[in-house]
């Protein structure tokens, strides 16, 4: 009997599902056998859904995408936000912007606010922006691996990444973390998985 992991489940019962608590105490390393006998102790009964006694629909574990493949999927889109910043202020600043200096600045503003309307609305929507598409990758809930709730995603792609922005190497824990969570991603609890199979 693990005694951990049935603190686990009484700790967290109340606040997610089953399936859940068993999917996440899995990915943490723990045997279906001791999941098992620590749910029948704490639900008082040993059903264990299929996606616990088989990686998953598709056969295979979750992948958590790792940081060389989210630095290609994140200049896909840096491109891509950079492109449409280009189409609004070159005119602009033809037209509209007499002061180098103001020009600058709305430039920036201008930027900054495709940035952040890019990466909350992509993500929100279809769980990847373009660059993450590209290369089969989605962010997720970490604890349901489903999509992460709307105000997650903008401490993600807002808050977080300004941090990030303004400290670059912190992007290097992606590297080193067990679950390939960047600063951003541990602040608002997702991951970012290679996309699986239906």
């Amino acid at each position: 009997m693990d005694q951990q992991i049935i603190d686990y489940l009484q700790t967290n019962k109340d606040e997610y599902t089953k399936e859940s608590l068993m999917e996440q105490l899995r990915n943490n390393g723990h045997s279906v056998e001791d999941i098992t006998e620590a749910i029948n102790i704490v639900y008082g009964d040993t059903e264990v859904p299929m996606s616990l006694t088989h990686d998953d629909d598709s056969g295979e574990n979750v992948k958590y995408a790792g940081f060389w493949i989210r630095v290609f999927a994140s200049f896909i889109d840096i491109v891509i936000v950079s492109i449409v910043s280009l189409v609004i202020i070159v005119p602009l600043s033809f037209f509209a912007f007499d002061d180098l200096f103001f020009s600058s600045i709305t430039s920036v503003f201008i930027l900054f606010a495709l940035s952040l309307t890019y990466f909350i609305h992509m993500t929100n929507k279809y769980q990847a922006t373009v660059g993450k598409k590209i290369f089969g990758l989605q962010v997720c809930n970490e604890e349901s691996l489903q999509k992460a709730p709307l105000g997650d995603i903008i401490n993600r792609e807002g808050i977080s990444r300004v941090i990030m922005f303004l400290f670059a190497p912190i992007h290097l824990f992606v590297a080193v973390m067990a679950k390939k969570q960047g600063v951003h991603d541990m602040a608002a609890n997702t991951v970012v998985i290679h996309k699986r199979k239906k």
